[in-house]
């Protein structure tokens, strides 16, 4: 797999990958996965019995399974399995199969099929391995390819696909009745002693997509921050709203913002993570490339090219590990990344890729009903909200909230991650840090009267909420998580009323013993040590428990 990965980040434009004789069985080959592709459909045999047939779709295709291809399939003599995609509006079927090298039952179930498609307007592809030559004359190549010629499958590879110290056949190849351009093309990428064959479509251009951007040089910053320097906040303490400050700030933000960094129109272009090969891999798969060349002419070369392809499998795997083990040291959270690397490496689940029927403006308005409404039933269902809780804490004192200092204010600008998201004003962290020191002050008045007036700014009420679809049908909208990104303006209210309210609830011990979310220093994994811990205690005593667990597989926070 890890050649196979390889060739396809290598190669930017591969779609989809088709495999003949994978030798695993159904969960074994779950847990085998390709970078960037879905594993779409798949026939597989029992343990030990080799075969079987598998299709994986990059994840930047729509595509879906054609489950009857794989229920033609007869163990061992014809096993097939395939997929459904579109090109522009044209329908295309793209399905592989492993031959035994007869033609009865081949062309018996291909029939079945192909009449279906056909009936369908769809275009279809087939690739695999036939075990029929293709370049010797035999009755079973003259009934293979008059079949296909009923259906108007054209060949497409005329070259020696097996080549051995003594033999050169063509077994494996692409068939296909495309009325598009295409061309295709045989590749020795040293993974079995078959060639890999690749058919290149060349479709209707899709339509060119825009997105609005700001440039954020170094002299668009020098320029916004030279202009902000320039203004007067004294205004601002003449107003005694805080909706008035606060719109009055944010305005003149906004109109230096878009003179400094004006949005401008840039084209959507696809992101292709295409990473270089070191010299050294490059090298020893040029070596690779001659040894094989050399090893079907003349015998005395073939140990040393197992040998070389033995290195250059470990160093594949190698450069792997090193790949990974860079993501988790490089990221803040290891645990989270620990579990993406794991992802990664698993089998990723199917996923239906047709979105919701409507369009835009109906499905916001059909989700946003939804998510205000499910939080509201689950608050009025809820059958432990009226339990008592024995919980018994007094504060000695009243909670007062200071004025802050500007000092204050810029460690807790200074304390924001550099991210480059922002909300419905496109205003990110990242832009709020590199001006920072123009604009503490304005910011400074205006949080201190939101403090002593007790108002929050209502232009920071408003949030994008983009609902994340987690798993299942997608056309269920109890299958998606509503996420709210915030201005970045607000997030600076909210670190500076929450420091303060922090300091009140710590200092009077308002949080019991038993909360760990939401605390510095506490998690779920000091939440799971104490029961553990008090667990232990119990039976040493010679207690018997009795454990009950509530599992909410989904939870919703109402805001009311």
């Amino acid at each position: 797999m890890e050649q196979i990965e390889n060739d396809s980040t290598n190669n930017r434009d591969i779609k989809i990958i088709c495999l003949s004789e994978h030798w695993k069985t159904k969960n074994e080959l779950k847990n085998y996965n390709i970078k960037n592709f879905i594993l779409k459909a798949q026939f597989c045999r029992l343990h030990g019995e080799h075969g079987g047939v598998a299709v994986y779709v990059h994840t930047s295709l729509k595509a879906k399974e054609r489950k009857e291809i794989s229920y033609v399939s007869v163990k061992g003599l014809m096993e097939c399995a395939g997929v459904e995609f579109r090109i522009g509006k044209i329908k295309v079927i793209c399905m592989t199969v492993y031959n035994n090298g007869t033609t009865d039952i081949l062309t018996e179930k291909l029939n079945v099929l192909l009449n279906k498609f056909e009936n369908e307007n769809a275009q279809v592809i087939i690739v695999g391995d036939f075990n029929i030559d293709l370049l010797g004359e035999s009755q079973r190549k003259t009934e293979w390819l008059m079949f296909l010629s009923s259906h108007n499958m054209k060949r497409t590879i005329f070259e020696a696909t097996r080549i051995t110290g003594t033999t050169a056949t063509c077994i494996d190849g692409i068939f296909t009745n495309l009325d598009m351009p295409y061309y295709s093309n045989i590749i020795d990428n040293h993974i079995s002693d078959h060639t890999a064959q690749t058919i290149t479509l060349m479709g209707p251009r899709t339509k060119q997509t825009f997105t609005w951007k700001r440039i954020y040089s170094s002299h668009n910053l020098n320029q916004l921050k030279t202009n902000l320097r320039t203004l007067n906040w004294r205004f601002l303490n003449d107003l005694d709203d805080v909706n008035e400050q606060f719109n009055y700030f944010h305005d003149l933000f906004m109109q230096h913002l878009n003179q400094a960094c004006p949005l401008k129109k840039f084209p959507i272009q696809k992101k292709h993570k295409y990473k270089c090969p070191s010299e050294l891999q490059r090298s020893m798969k040029n070596k690779l490339d001659v040894l094989l060349v050399c090893s079907r002419s003349d015998r005395r070369f073939q140990e040393q090219y197992k040998k070389v392809k033995y290195e250059y499998d470990r160093m594949l795997i190698q450069n792997r590990k090193e790949a990974y083990q860079k993501i988790i040291e490089r990221s803040d959270n290891k645990s989270k990344a620990t579990w993406s690397v794991v992802n990664s490496i698993k089998s990723q689940p199917e996923k239906n890729n047709f979105p919701i029927e409507g369009n835009i403006e109906e499905i916001s308005n059909r989700l946003n009903k939804y998510f205000v409404n499910h939080a509201l039933d689950m608050t009025m269902n809820n059958p432990y909200k009226n339990t008592k809780r024995n919980i018994n804490i007094k504060a000695n004192e009243s909670i007062y909230l200071r004025p802050i200092s500007l000092q204050e204010l810029e460690n807790i600008i200074k304390s924001l991650k550099n991210k480059q998201t922002s909300g419905v004003d496109g205003v990110s962290n990242s832009i709020i840090k590199q001006c920072m020191k123009e604009i503490l002050e304005p910011l400074r008045i205006i949080i201190n009267n939101s403090i002593k007036k007790g108002m929050f700014p209502d232009r920071l009420k408003n949030a994008i909420v983009r609902p994340i679809f987690k798993k299942g049908d997608e056309n269920d909208f109890g299958n998606y998580r509503p996420i709210s990104i915030l201005p970045s303006f607000s997030k600076i209210f909210e670190l500076a009323f929450c420091g303060q309210v922090m300091t009140f609830l710590l200092k009077n011990r308002i949080f019991t013993k038993n909360q760990h979310g939401y605390l510095k220093g506490r998690s779920i994994q000091t939440a799971i040590f104490n029961f553990v811990k008090n667990k232990q205690v119990l039976l040493r005593t010679e207690i018997y428990l009795w454990d009950c667990f509530w599992i909410y597989r989904k939870l919703m926070i109402a805001l009311i």
